[in-house]
């Protein structure tokens, strides 16, 4: 009957020890890192008040101010008018402050503007994170109760790697790759691009068309991708 080998258990790696050597220079870090600077720009100032005839007593501006602060400082509607309200005292005596109420019926139909890509051409990093989904349906909590196994979701990201924007996004389910998602990913993308990088699974999803867009793919070591061309699956 065959037995087990059985192996000598291995040593835990010891964890590496860091020394700080320039105390001075890391207290004063610590400090800087709780320090706010806050202020209003003029243009800002200038926009606080809609125009156009909206029927809105605030512009657009203004509500996204307050919704940025809001976000930034982890703050509910109540907490963000009352910020704001402080910081428009000491900044900008009398200027008006939106109520909360404001904030969160503008908020459903606001227009965020996004930020065009540089002049140039653009390097794509493309990676992928897991999202876990809470909250389940009443009916499903009262007839079958809570259950332990989330449900989760995975988000993939491109990101200029010069400036750090999110240039593109695709919300899919856990089971999917970077590979399949990629050109949804770049038809996203309108500027020109220099080069793209990503982990990409075995499968190869992309049409010539796409794969002539990129000038330079960087892929993991050793990658099937680095030595052969896109193939297509067959119909």
């Amino acid at each position: 009957m065959a037995q087990k080998l059985r192996t000598r258990p291995q040593e835990p790696i010891p964890k590496p020890r860091y020394r700080v050597t320039n105390w001075p220079d890391y207290n004063r870090a610590l400090v800087e890192r709780g320090s706010v600077t806050l202020w209003l720009s003029d243009e800002v100032a200038r926009g606080w008040r809609a125009r156009g005839g909206k029927g809105c007593v605030y512009s657009d501006v203004a509500i996204r101010c307050a919704l940025s602060l809001r976000a930034v400082f982890g703050l509910t509607l109540r907490q963000a008018q009352g910020f704001l309200a402080s910081l428009a005292n000491q900044l900008l005596p009398g200027l008006p402050v939106p109520h909360y109420s404001t904030l969160c019926r503008r908020a459903a139909g606001l227009d965020i503007p996004v930020r065009a890509c540089g002049p140039g051409p653009v390097h794509l990093v493309v990676d992928s994170t897991g999202l876990k989904v809470f909250g389940e349906g009443e009916w499903k909590v009262r007839q079958h109760g809570v259950s332990r196994r989330r449900l989760w979701r995975k988000l993939h990201l491109g990101v200029d790697e010069a400036t750090g924007m999110i240039l593109t996004h695709k919300l899919t389910l856990s089971n999917v790759h970077d590979g399949p998602v990629l050109p949804k990913l770049l038809a996203q993308i309108d500027g020109p691009l220099d080069q793209v990088s990503a982990e990409l699974p075995l499968k190869r999803h992309w049409s010539e068309r796409q794969w002539r867009r990129i000038r330079q793919l960087w892929l993991p070591q050793g990658h099937p991708c680095q030595r052969s061309p896109p193939c297509h699956p067959a119909a």
